[in-house]
């Protein structure tokens, strides 16, 4: 309740756990569990103050089962738990873990499910931690590793609808736990939704390819600017998605130009090219080639802006490097 400028949990009031009179019925509220409804969907509801629904038998899905951890060895035997894996898992690279100190892997008693990078642990995109080689950022299960990579995210999705597929083959867990392919392949549910556009603008979009699970993005260069800045920009190909193609208006671009960005998503820029060498050397160009998403175009690009410049590019370390 409010009282005094301030929220205070009070009990309900007496009067209110019982039915009204004037309502023909008498006694206590119930709560509206039906009679016999416990565990047993084939109790129907009636609508009556006492019976507004009934539920099933709970399923569970371990994520024990999930990660793997219990196919891991235990001394000849596969672990049963994750207390029974952090005491007896022979594979030696789990019983190693990072120091805080030292910012090393360190040996350890026990087993670790998993454990990250001190420099990765606030921030994967932090200086320090991407100049750290990947198989020095983290310990543990195979299925943990890659937190900060996209494909990985994606990847762990992917297996816990195998693991549920599995189990419900094995009948296990009930088939109505499993999502459709519709409801796989589509982020649209509903309209307007978090995931439905404005119409001619440029939000809100969504879009698996980064985690495997609908993730809110926009289309920035609009008209109308879309005010959820925070929102990251969405995939050049959102457009061309099942969820959106031919069933949105197209957002309304502020230019053609693909500087802007907008056009590069309508498909629709004044400022063409076939290939890297053919794109203007400026800025509209760059986006242009960057929207291909091919990295040996965008370095046939960048090559030619250097020579362009009076820039001298080299190879070192696997990367370009530019001298003047």
């Amino acid at each position: 309740d409010f009282i005094g400028g301030a929220c205070i949990a009070i009990d309900v009031a007496p009067q209110c756990l019982n039915h009204s009179s004037t309502g023909g019925v008498v006694g206590k509220v119930l709560g509206g569990l039906c009679s016999g409804g416990m565990e047993d969907l084939s109790v129907v509801p009636t609508g009556e103050p006492d019976c507004t629904y009934s539920y099933g038998k709970a399923d569970k899905l371990l994520v024990d089962t999930v990660t793997g951890l219990l196919d891991e060895d235990c001394g000849g035997r596969k672990c049963e738990d994750w207390l029974d894996f952090r005491r007896h898992c022979t594979n030696t690279t789990y019983r190693q873990k990072f120091d805080l100190v030292t910012k090393r892997a360190v040996p350890f008693k026990y087993c670790i499910e998993y454990d990250i990078h001190p420099f990765c642990e606030a921030d994967c995109f932090s200086t320090a931690c991407q100049a750290l080689p990947e198989e020095e950022k983290e310990l543990g299960l195979p299925f943990w590793r890659g937190k900060c990579d996209a494909r990985s995210n994606a990847r762990r999705a992917g297996h816990l609808w195998d693991v549920f597929a599995k189990q419900v083959d094995a009948g296990k867990v009930s088939a109505n736990l499993m999502p459709t392919d519709q409801d796989r392949n589509t982020c649209v549910h509903e309209t307007p939704g978090v995931c439905t556009p404005a119409p001619g603008q440029g939000g809100s979009y969504c879009t698996r390819q980064w985690a495997g699970v609908c993730s809110n993005c926009f289309i920035p260069g609009t008209r109308e600017v879309w005010r959820a800045t925070h929102f990251p920009h969405c995939p050049y190909d959102v457009l061309a998605a099942s969820d959106y193609a031919g069933r949105f208006p197209a957002p309304r671009c502020a230019s053609r130009l693909p500087r802007d960005l907008c056009c590069l998503y309508t498909r629709d820029c004044a400022v063409r090219a076939s290939s890297a060498e053919d794109a203007p050397l400026d800025e509209d160009g760059f986006a242009l080639v960057a929207s291909w998403g091919n990295t040996s175009a965008m370095a046939a690009f960048l090559a030619r802006a250097a020579a362009a410049s009076g820039l001298e590019l080299s190879a070192a370390g696997g990367s370009l490097a530019a001298a003047a």
